[in-house]
Formats: structure tokens, sequence, C-alpha cells
């Protein structure tokens, strides 16, 4: 109990910091490498991209789901499963995160993202975000129009109190991605050491620039094998604040180098110790 009440004060004033921005790097774009700029008009509500998605044709993720462990500090501090399946001309895909017993001592949170995109080009069609901290609940629903633009809607709640909800629409003049198509593309792209990609992340109401560096390629245990990884070094920068410093300078991301791309491992130092993120294992569909 009193590692718990040592860190409940530092957690409880960053509890993004410490894992609801990890969870949002790890399940919605820590591995986005699709290359384009982004500008916003001065009203704030249309998007303008200057270049086209592109597929690597031999990149094929597995279907299945998978199951990652985060560690704070040596203490497993949260699951999470990321679910891959395939419905027709779509992928549809399922992160759930949850803190551990242990940390919902401190501070109890519960992440879950919905995403479905189109199979031949990993265009989003929809996107829910759902995040519950202790009684407070967020549900944000993105929805990509037929005629380009985007409506995303969301409701806050906190106990006790009426929920509140905002329905905001965004004129697109190009394409604009969410979390998990950004993912799938960037999990595309042939990296090599020295490569440098921007994305812009949209996640409701925020939007993030992601600055990432390929650093090196290195052999990482993966269960009883050794497997063949990219490094990847990701900064983000919190676009709603422009006066903000970028965040994450010291992730690692690990990103296998075969044709799956899969996100084997991730590390990072935050304000309050070190986390990692690890795949445990893997079931196929």
């Amino acid at each position: 109990m009193s590692l718990i009440k040592n860190v409940r004060a530092g957690v409880l004033r960053r509890p993004k910091h410490l894992l609801a921005g990890l969870i949002i790097l790890m399940v919605t774009g820590m591995d986005c490498l699709c290359a384009f700029s982004g500008t916003e008009s001065s009203t704030g509500n249309t998007l303008a991209y200057s270049l086209a998605p592109r597929k690597t044709e031999d990149f094929k993720p597995r279907l299945g789901t998978y199951f990652y462990n985060v560690k704070w500090l040596g203490i497993r501090a949260a699951d999470t499963t990321v679910t891959v399946a395939r419905n027709d001309e779509y992928y549809r895909v399922v992160a759930d995160t949850a803190t551990s017993r242990f940390i919902d001592q401190i501070l109890k949170l519960r992440y879950r993202c919905e995403g479905l995109i189109r199979l031949h080009d990993f265009m989003p069609i929809e996107t829910i975000l759902d995040f519950r901290k202790r009684s407070r609940h967020r549900h944000t629903k993105i929805r990509y129009l037929n005629d380009g633009n985007i409506e995303v809607t969301e409701t806050k709640a906190k106990k006790k109190q009426k929920p509140r909800t905002e329905i905001k629409n965004i004129q697109s003049e190009g394409f604009v991605l969410e979390p998990f198509s950004a993912s799938f593309l960037a999990r595309g792209f042939n990296w090599r050491k020295g490569v440098v990609q921007q994305l812009e992340v949209i996640t409701g109401k925020k939007r993030y620039l992601v600055t990432l560096t390929c650093l090196d390629k290195v052999q990482v245990t993966d269960g009883d094998a050794l497997t063949e990884a990219w490094i990847i070094r990701p900064i983000v920068k919190n676009l709603n604040k422009p006066k903000s410093k970028p965040r994450h300078g010291s992730t690692r991301i690990y990103l296998s180098t075969d044709e799956s791309r899969d996100l084997l491992m991730m590390k990072s130092r935050t304000l309050v110790g070190p986390v990692k993120v690890e795949l445990e294992r893997f079931v196929a569909q």
C-alpha cells in the first residue's frame, strides 16, 4: 500500500501521461507511417491534405487477436487486446484496454476503440472511441459521410449529471484519417533506417501531429524466438494547443519487418516512471 500512497498524487494529476496517452499511441497510431501534410482553415472546420494514401502490396495484417501487457515500474499496469477481423470488403478492428486491479486502486481506466475501414485502400468508414475514468464517461463517434465530410458526435457523462452531447461537422477537402486507417496504412510502409514520416490523426475533437523516425533494425525476443524489427521513434504534438511542446520523445516502437508488420513492443519513459508495452501472444482467427 505504501507504493500506492507514494504515487497516487502524481498519477492523479497527470493520468493521461501515465496510461491514457500511451493507450492512444499504441492503439491509434503510434506506428502510423503514411506521409501527408495537413492544414486547417481559419474557421477550424476544414482539413485539407496534399498527398493521397498509398498501399503497399506486400503488407498482410494477421487476422485474429493480439494480447498486450502494459508494465509500469515493472508492475503489470494494464492489459490490452486488439482484434482484427475481415467482414466482406472491410476490416473491423476492436481494441480494449483495462487497468489492472492494482492500478485500479490509484486510477481506474477503461478504453475501447472500434473501427471499420475499407479493405482495398484502408479508408475509414466509422470509428467509435469509448473512454471511462472512474465516474466519468466520454463516448465519441466519427462517421465518414458519402459527400466526403466527417461528423463527430461526442457525449460526456458524469455521475449524477445529465449527459452532454456535442455534434461537430468537418468539411474535408481531401482525405482525413482516423486512428485505425492511419495505423493500417502506416504498417504498410517500407521502413528503412533514417526514414522520417509525418502524419495528422484525428480522434474526435482533437488532432495530433505525429513525427516518426526509423532509428535502426534490430533483433527482439518474441516468445522463444528472435524477430527482426524496426525501431521507430515517435514525437507527438497536440495541434489543438499550438504552443504546446511535442511529447513522448523518449518512446521507442518495435515493428516487425515481415509482411505482417506486427507491433511487438513499445518502451517509454514517463513523468512517473518507465512504461513497457509488449506483445504476449497472438491467437489467429
